[in-house]
């Protein structure tokens, strides 16, 4: 599926391809999962795209003389920043984090391993590979912040058809996500937070566990199940059971995704 749109200000193209993959389970049953493509054109030479799928984050933001590379899974984080025939690369895990740099003068290794300093050099011109080092990790966190806009831009893009609502039945509060893509969404590891409306301190969470939502279809979350509940397509929340109490009003209530992106927010 893709469409276009028109942004005021900034000449942007944006291409959406929302692509259903079926993988099979380790219990040998196809379920269905959703991976995001999305790709943002500033103009011919000048292009950013993300992909997210469940457990890895990846994007891409390319340009005449640079492209930046992110990966991130939950064990591990890699950056790279190529620029000409020079390249950064900055690899984090629980274990270690290394940055090392290659150009045509050699190659430095650089880092925290097991706690211990490491420091490997291969090359003949090191002060002006660590020099390059320098202005390519400045570069780098300006490609970041960058890269982070558009991304958020991108995953809104697609996330607007994903609504969060709260209402009443007589005395139960729920919370109600409706999914108006044609796809089915898997929510697993997206979360409700409740936010104090003075101090935007967090007073309630809720994380999803193996949950999914239809095509047009949604889902709702009960504070608390004072009558029968004739539905099918519901669950219950102890966490969010707070919100039965006036002390709540004014609060925000937000749903994020697995990545932490924010979906929407909305004031109880």
């Amino acid at each position: 599926m893709k469409g276009r749109k028109k942004i005021t200000s900034v000449s942007i193209t944006v291409l959406v391809m929302i692509v259903v993959a079926y993988n099979a389970s380790t219990m040998g049953l196809a379920s269905e999962e959703f991976n995001i493509i999305e790709t943002i054109e500033t103009d011919t030479e000048n292009k950013f795209k993300v992909e997210l799928k469940q457990g890895m984050e990846k994007y891409e933001k390319t340009s005449p003389d640079t492209r930046l590379k992110v990966v991130e899974t939950p064990e591990n984080r890699t950056e790279t920043l190529k620029t000409d025939n020079k390249e950064l690369e900055i690899y984090e895990d629980s274990e270690k984090t290394l940055k090392t740099v290659q150009t045509p003068y050699g190659k430095l290794e650089k880092g925290l391993k097991d706690g211990r300093t490491v420091e490997n050099f291969q090359g003949q011109q090191k002060e002006e590979i660590k020099d390059f080092k320098q202005k390519a990790e400045e570069k780098l966190s300006r490609e970041l912040r960058s890269a982070q806009q558009l991304k958020e831009q991108a995953i809104q893009e697609h996330l607007k058809n994903i609504e969060l609502e709260i209402s009443r039945e007589e005395n139960n509060t729920y919370f109600k996500i409706q999914n108006n893509e044609d796809q089915t969404i898997n929510i697993q590891n997206w979360r409700i937070e409740g936010k104090e409306s003075e101090t935007g301190a967090r007073d309630a969470e809720h994380r999803f566990q193996e949950n999914k939502i239809s095509g047009g279809e949604n889902l709702k979350i009960y504070t608390e199940q004072e009558n029968q509940i004739e539905e099918d397509n519901y669950i219950e929340s102890e966490e969010l059971h707070i919100y039965n109490e006036e002390s709540t009003r004014g609060d925000t209530v937000v749903l994020y995704d697995n990545w932490g992106n924010t979906v929407q927010n909305k004031t109880y």
